[in-house]
């Protein structure tokens, strides 16, 4: 174990914190990350606001329509609007993503509170 990793562990829980937003903060490619993740999960939220067109509204005259201004992605084969439906499908994404996380999170603490005790 490094010098640097001990006095890490010696400091209190919130400084570690600091510490490590401060890394963060001079690593471009990780913050770059950190601001692609979470402009992700903030159009996933926002789906209802952003999307232009309603994800079930089928348009037959548009069917399989190239991408235009007034379909950003296009349209498939029953004319619905595609850049609509990845937004509303992402939401799907991160719900089954937040809930696997804190499945996983709330099985890890308990059985690792059985094995400590």
């Amino acid at each position: 174990m490094d010098t640097q990793e001990t006095q890490e562990q010696m400091l209190p829980p919130a400084n570690r914190w600091i510490r490590r937003v401060k890394k963060l903060k001079s690593n471009k490619a990780g913050l770059l990350g950190v601001f692609l993740i979470l402009g992700l999960i903030l159009m996933a939220v926002m789906a209802g606001a952003i999307a232009p067109y309603s994800y079930k509204e089928q348009n037959l005259v548009n069917m399989n329509s190239p991408p235009s201004l007034d379909h950003l992605m296009g349209t498939d084969e029953f004319g619905r609007d595609v850049f609509s439906r990845i937004l509303h499908g992402s939401r799907i994404s991160v719900y089954v993503g937040v809930v696997s996380v804190g499945l996983s999170v709330f099985i890890g603490v308990i059985l690792g509170a059985i094995a400590g005790y």
